[in-house]
C-alpha cells in the first residue's frame, strides 16, 4: 500500500498521520526534534491555500492547563516565542497548534561564524538579537513566573523582519514552585542549563533563563561557550577546576575592536553578571537584568555620536587645508 502524500506549493509531502481536532484535520507531514512530540503539520484549513502549524504535545494536567492559557494571551504579543493558534484537552494530552516559523536555527548560523561559510553573526547583531530576546524571555516569567527552562541554539531561530530570536516552542514551561532535578537530555542541554537546573538543588525562576541566554550570547561575541567550553557544568563538583576559567567576551571575541572599550565595558558587566553560577549573583528581577542592557544600547548610540563627530572635524580639516593650503617657507 503506497503512503499518502499532500500537495502543497507544488511540492508534495508523505502524510505520516492525522490528527482531528476541533472539527479540523491536521495532517502530520514531518516529526520534529524535541523531547516532546512536535510534529510540523498542514492545515488546509489556513488561508486559501493552507498553511505549515506545528501540532506540540504536553502531558494534562491542572497546572499545564493553567499556563497554556497565559502562555496564548503572552504569545499574542511577544514575538520572541510561537503564537498558540489553538489549543485541544484530551484525558491524557493537551495538543498545542501554533505558527510555523521558518527561519534557520541560531546553530546553524554560528556554525557558519566558526567555519567562516556564509555570513555569520556580527557583534552588533548579536548585541540587538540578545537585548530583544531577553525582552522576550521577561514578559514571559513576569506571568505566572514561567520560564522556558531549555533554551539552546538549535532551539532558537533567527527571523527577519523584524530581526529577533524566535524560541521554536516553550520549552519545559517549568514554573517556579516545581522541583526540577532533571538529568541532561531530558529537554535540556548541560552546557547552556543553568546550574541549578542540573544539580536540582531548588526551583527555578527567570535567572535560571537569564543564565542560559547570557551562554547563548556568550557563544554569539566568541565562538566559544563560557567556562572553557563547559557552560553551566562548571558548577558541578567533578568540573570545580573549570570555575576559574572563565574569560571576558572583551577578551575572547574575535570583534574585539569593532566595538569602543566603553560599550564592551558594559557588555562585559551584562555576560559576567547573567553568567554567575551562583543564581543569588545573577540579575535579581527583570528591571535590573534590562536597565543593563538599555546602558549598552546607550553606549553604543554615546560612541557612535562622537564617531561622527570626529569624522566630521577630519574632513572639515582637510577641506580647510585644501582652501587655505601652507606655504612652503622659504630657507
Amino acid at each position: 500500500m503506497s503512503q499518502r502524500t499532500v500537495s502543497v506549493r507544488g511540492k508534495r509531502f508523505p502524510v505520516i498521520r492525522d490528527y482531528r481536532l476541533g472539527g479540523k484535520v491536521y495532517q502530520a507531514i514531518e516529526k520534529l526534534s524535541g523531547q516532546r512530540p512536535r510534529y510540523k503539520v498542514y492545515d488546509k484549513h489556513a488561508g486559501p491555500d493552507g498553511d505549515f502549524r506545528v501540532l506540540q504535545i504536553v502531558p494534562n494536567s491542572p497546572r499545564v492547563r493553567e499556563y497554556v492559557k497565559v502562555l496564548q494571551r503572552v504569545s499574542r504579543h511577544n514575538s520572541n516565542f510561537p503564537g498558540i493558534i489553538d489549543y485541544h484537552v484530551t484525558a491524557e494530552d493537551v495538543m498545542l497548534v501554533v505558527n510555523w516559523i521558518p527561519g534557520q536555527t541560531l546553530a546553524h548560523h554560528l556554525k557558519n561564524s566558526k567555519t567562516k561559510k556564509g555570513l555569520g553573526i556580527s557583534v552588533f547583531e548579536a548585541i540587538r538579537l540578545y537585548h530583544g530576546f531577553a525582552h522576550g524571555l521577561t514578559q514571559l516569567s513576569h506571568r505566572k513566573n514561567i520560564v522556558h527552562g531549555d533554551l539552546k541554539p538549535e532551539n532558537l531561530l533567527i527571523c527577519r523582519e523584524p530581526n529577533r530570536l524566535v524560541a521554536i516552542d516553550f520549552g519545559s514551561a517549568w514554573t517556579v514552585e516545581q522541583s526540577v532535578k532533571r538529568e541532561e537530555g531530558d529537554g535540556l542541554s548541560g552546557a547552556y542549563a543553568a546550574p541549578e537546573l542540573l544539580s536540582g538543588d531548588r526551583s527555578v525562576d527567570f535567572r535560571s533563563d537569564q543564565f542560559s541566554a547570557t551562554v547563548i550570547y556568550y557563544e554569539m561575541l566568541t565562538l566559544e561557550r563560557p567556562y572553557d567550553g563547559i557552560g553551566g557544568r562548571a558548577a558541578l563538583p567533578q568540573f570545580k577546576s573549570w570555575r576559574d576559567k572563565f574569560i571576558p567576551p572583551s577578551k575572547k571575541s574575535p570583534y574585539a575592536r569593532y566595538l569602543n572599550r566603553s560599550v564592551w565595558r558594559e557588555v562585559d558587566h551584562v555576560v559576567q553578571t547573567g553568567l554567575k553560577l551562583d543564581y543569588r549573583e545573577r540579575f535579581q528581577n527583570r528591571r535590573e537584568w534590562l536597565d543593563a542592557l538599555e546602558v549598552i544600547k546607550f553606549e553604543i548610540s554615546r560612541t557612535s555620536r562622537l564617531c561622527d563627530e570626529n569624522l566630521f572635524i577630519v574632513r572639515a580639516m582637510r577641506w580647510i587645508n585644501q582652501l587655505f593650503p601652507e606655504r612652503k617657507q622659504s630657507r
